[in-house]
């Protein structure tokens, strides 16, 4: 996207360190930015509003924003709460802290003269275990399909509503950006 006149642009809730990110996203982004004060969905959604309003309008952006409450043991920021005992309960409160920081980031898109010109990718970092996979990780380790599909939402301009079943790897955002984009 770069080579097309792009500006890209990689916002973090983590230490790109923790998985030797940093040396691509030097290489593959404009800017990435990872902040502690941002390590919470919410901030870092609101950071990007920010951002986005504030970004050059005359080029094509592309934003590659990525969570991190939705991993285990989902725990949110202390001003939230206590994190449930119950891990389901935790999952749940983790998946709708999650959807309203989506919520600040379509809401800032929404709202700019470009929203209609705007394709957004949403994607899973990795799975978990459904409660009929759980019982064998002991057997079998944590190679199972849970861990290596992902869910991906793929909406913007002429793209048409459907439901698509069959399973998806990160592998697969950059062929459906170029497919998408001819």
């Amino acid at each position: 996207l770069t080579e097309a006149g792009y500006y890209t642009e990689v916002f973090l809730c983590s230490d790109p360190k923790f998985a030797n990110e940093e040396k691509w996203f030097r290489k593959w982004f404009h800017n990435y930015e990872y902040d502690p004060k941002n390590e919470d969905d919410v901030s870092l959604a609101d950071h990007f509003a920010e951002r986005y309003r504030e970004r050059d309008k005359s080029k094509p952006t592309f934003y590659y924003w990525i969570s991190h409450s939705m991993h285990f043991p989902f725990e949110l920021p202390d001003k939230y709460g206590p994190t449930p005992n119950d891990l389901g309960e935790a999952y749940l409160r983790t998946e709708a802290f999650m959807d309203s920081s989506l919520g600040i980031i379509f809401d800032a898109v929404a709202k700019d003269q470009n929203a209609a010109n705007t394709l957004f990718i949403v994607v899973g970092d990795h799975s978990y275990p459904n409660s009929g996979q759980m019982p064998i990780i002991e057997k079998y380790g944590q190679i199972l399909d849970a861990f290596s599909w992902i869910s991906m939402a793929f909406a913007g301009p002429g793209v048409s509503p459907k439901i698509i079943t069959s399973p998806v790897s990160q592998g697969d955002i950059a062929k459906s950006i170029i497919s998408y984009l001819n």
